[in-house]
């Protein structure tokens, strides 16, 4: 009788369900526990969230029933989003940024304050800003725009603002090498025997290494100078393997450096190359005397350059022999071999870092020879009998400030035409213009000189040769018009060598590999150069932005102002056999 039936009370119902309820939410909550240390570790945000997701659906298959499944299926959601934190994290906005918009060539300085300090491009619409601090243009220009991802010009370093995390993905590796291509020495022994087919964003077709160059108002004697010296196999390997983060100093070297890695890019993103950077620098170094919207003589150009060049050479040649010399005074003074290498470490013996990339003073070596050969005169003036020894002390004197470069001189062209227009179009053979160094017709080195006879003692590897067309008179500058006639193959120097040094020049051969020629008057007038491309024997004409592919003989044509011929031993990649 007392076990009777007892009424169910709902409240009753309630209170055990909450009973249950609190004895799984205490199981539970050693899960939880263990979520958070995981969430701590990988320093991720989303433990809260994936703790309401299975505290809302207990019963679901995916919820947990221990709390060592708990731990493992918040380790596989949230660690993900905990790397996000760190370092390379994944970034959402990659896909806002645009190629098409990218212009690296240019000068890197900030839009706004034009400082080149910590500069910074906008890979979504490509403006330079400054710092990606708070505060700083970047940061504004991303609250302002919704423009998200920055790219450091200088290290290459892409971040996202204004979260300001570092951005690593392989999809962005394409951006840093058309911001700072790199090459090693098997590349770059690839790019001398091969020829190379490169494709722009847009589709069209370019070869890298002839490329067009952007013309900045009147710069175009800077651009077929800038071709010129790509032609010359010594010079352009030593500047495609030239380390620039080791000077982080701006200066000449690091930025022609820079220009020709870009013209031999193959995954360069318009197919065209702009020397703003350079121009930029080439202004300030010569104290504006080639600057950016004047017209100039390509040759007094290259002479500027090719000095500048040497000097560097000089300099570092200085600091390789003195390396040397500190390190036999180590060696005399009986000093240990770590403290040998630190004082050699610095002239041309660290030649291959670890990553396989040529250093600097790899190309020492070569490139003093080359630079010798082009900058020293190998013409000797041969003395007149008699002369006595304080004209001799005095003409050594001379030697030193004498030029070091001779033009050829083109005949006057004729006042009156002939009747039978056979004197319309004036012309002279290159062989007439070389006969001053046959030894011995008598030539003047200027003006105020005495007339003398010269010789070539030795021949190099490359031969330029400079025809002088403007001259100025007591009104205007006039423009000498008379074609040149020349060979393209197997130019023979073997006549204008003196026969005394015939044994030192084995190879006296040469063939022309570059052509820059005045096309125009002379206010309006313009340069442009034919290269030869060499692993394929194809023959390219250059103005500016143009480039098109020319038949041989049309080189013979125009009106020329430098040649550049090598000799024929020299091999594809520069060197002697």
């Amino acid at each position: 009788m007392e076990k009777k039936a007892r009424k169910k009370n709902p409240g009753d119902k309630a209170h055990a369900g909450n009973k249950r309820g609190g004895k799984k939410k205490e199981s539970y909550s050693g899960g939880v526990e263990e979520v958070e240390q995981v969430d701590q570790d990988g320093e991720g945000e989303g433990a809260d969230q994936a703790t309401a997701t299975t505290a809302t659906n207990p019963t679901s298959p995916t919820s947990p029933t221990s709390p060592t499944s708990v731990s493992n299926s918040a380790e596989a959601r949230l660690v993900p989003r905990g790397a996000g934190r760190g370092r390379g994290r994944v970034c959402p906005y990659l896909r806002t940024i645009n190629r098409n918009l990218l212009d690296f060539d240019f000068e890197k300085l900030c839009s706004i304050s034009m400082s080149n300090l910590h500069v910074y491009a906008c890979l979504v619409c490509g403006m330079y800003f400054q710092g990606i601090g708070k505060g700083t243009y970047a940061y504004t220009h991303a609250l302002e725009k919704n423009h998200y991802v920055f790219i450091n010009l200088e290290s290459c370093k892409t971040c996202c603002l204004p979260e300001n995390y570092e951005i690593e993905d392989a999809s962005l590796n394409d951006i840093k090498y058309f911001l700072k291509p790199m090459y090693t020495v098997e590349q770059v022994e690839y790019i001398c025997r091969n020829s190379i087919l490169g494709k722009s964003l847009d589709g069209a077709d370019f070869f890298p290494g002839f490329v067009g160059l952007n013309n900045l108002k009147h710069t175009d004697y800077c651009n077929v100078i800038i071709q010129l010296v790509c032609s010359i196999i010594p010079l352009r390997n030593f500047f495609l393997v030239f380390e620039t983060k080791k000077y982080m100093a701006k200066n000449i070297i690091s930025s022609l450096s820079e220009l020709i890695k870009k013209i031999y890019n193959p995954r360069n993103f318009k197919g065209v190359v702009s020397p703003h950077e350079f121009l930029q620098t080439v202004g300030i170094e010569s104290k504006k005397n080639f600057k950016i919207g004047s017209k100039n003589d390509p040759l007094d150009f290259f002479l500027w350059l090719i000095s500048k060049i040497h000097r560097y050479e000089e300099r570092a040649l200085r600091k390789g022999v003195k390396g040397k010399a500190a390190k036999k005074r180590k060696v005399a003074h009986g000093g240990g071999s770590e403290q040998r290498e630190e004082e050699g470490g610095e002239g041309e013996e660290d030649e291959e870092d670890e990553g396989g990339k040529i250093l600097p003073g790899h190309h020492l070596s070569q490139l003093n020879s080359m630079l010798s050969s082009s900058s020293e005169s190998h013409t000797s003036e041969e003395a007149a009998p008699g002369m006595d020894a304080a004209t001799k002390r005095k003409r050594k004197k001379k030697k030193k400030k004498k030029k070091k470069w001779k033009y050829h001189k083109l005949p006057n062209p004729p006042i009156f035409k002939s009747t039978t227009e056979s004197n319309i179009i004036p012309q002279v053979s290159i062989f007439e213009l070389l006969t001053k160094f046959d030894g011995e017709t008598e030539s003047f080195l200027n003006e105020k000189s005495e007339p003398s006879t010269l010789i070539i003692s030795k021949l190099p590897k490359y031969l330029v040769f400079t025809i002088k067309r403007f001259s100025r008179n007591n009104f205007f500058v006039e423009k000498n018009g008379t074609i040149v006639n020349f060979v393209i193959k197997n130019l023979d120097m073997k006549d204008y060598v003196h026969e005394d040094y015939l044994e030192k020049n084995p190879v006296t051969k040469y063939n022309l590999i570059a052509n820059i020629f005045h096309s125009g008057s002379v206010s309006s007038g313009t340069y442009k150069i034919h290269v030869l491309n060499q692993a394929s024997n194809e023959w390219y004409e250059m103005e500016d932005l143009h480039v098109i592919t020319v038949l041989p003989q049309l080189v013979l044509l125009p009106e020329s102002c430098v040649q550049l011929y090598q000799r024929q031993d020299v091999q594809l990649n520069g060197e002697l056999p």
